[in-house]
């Protein structure tokens, strides 16, 4: 059982992007190391959540485990990697990373993962009047949950962070600059990088 696992989403099909995300590069480096490297030091162990089609080429990349969504909830979006995660490593919290936040730095992580607490299901980052579900630490209490809304077809975020005891961290407490949560949805996005 680990304390803390590390969950590098990977697996979208980027269509609004144009090409796979993951495989996107900012300053050198592919889009999922760059969360890879950022959770590295402050978790057990990390783990990608792959699309089939970049599976192998990810594995070859990676210093992380390398899986792709379980076969029931394949392509399900965020929340079936997220259970894939949890289905596949024991840990008592999660620390969850979209691949296509470049700007996210290793401190970052660090203070979002000073919030944890038995009291609460989840600490999720709160950005200029945003909740970054995709930012963000969750317990293991809430896989039940997750498994639910996933069974249900309802694959919202929202939808299962409003079910949730969070605890809500704005940029002023983790003293961030805004930007640094910025998701990279569009080729135009991307080209904006500095």
């Amino acid at each position: 059982m680990y304390n803390t696992v590390g969950v590098v989403l990977s697996g979208g099909a980027s269509r609004r992007f144009g090409s796979f995300k993951a495989k996107a590069t900012y300053k050198g480096e592919y889009f999922f190391r760059i969360a890879e490297n950022a959770l590295t030091p402050h978790v057990d162990k990390v783990v990608v959540i792959s699309h089939p089609e970049l599976t192998s080429w990810i594995k070859e990349n990676s210093n992380a485990l390398v899986v792709e969504d379980l076969h029931q909830y394949k392509g399900l979006g965020p929340l079936a990697g997220i259970f894939t995660a949890m289905q596949t490593l024991e840990s008592y919290w999660y620390f969850v990373l979209s691949c296509d936040v470049p700007y996210i730095t290793s401190d970052i992580i660090s203070k979002i993962s000073q919030g944890k607490s038995v009291l609460f299901d989840g600490i999720v980052p709160y950005i200029e009047g945003r909740l970054q579900p995709l930012v963000a630490m969750y317990s293991n209490n809430v896989r039940p949950l997750i498994k639910s809304q996933l069974d249900q077809v309802n694959f919202r975020m929202c939808d299962t962070i409003n079910q949730l005891n969070i605890k809500q961290v704005s940029e002023k407490t983790l003293g961030v600059d805004p930007v640094c949560f910025k998701n990279i949805n569009s080729f135009v996005d991307y080209k904006l990088l500095d």
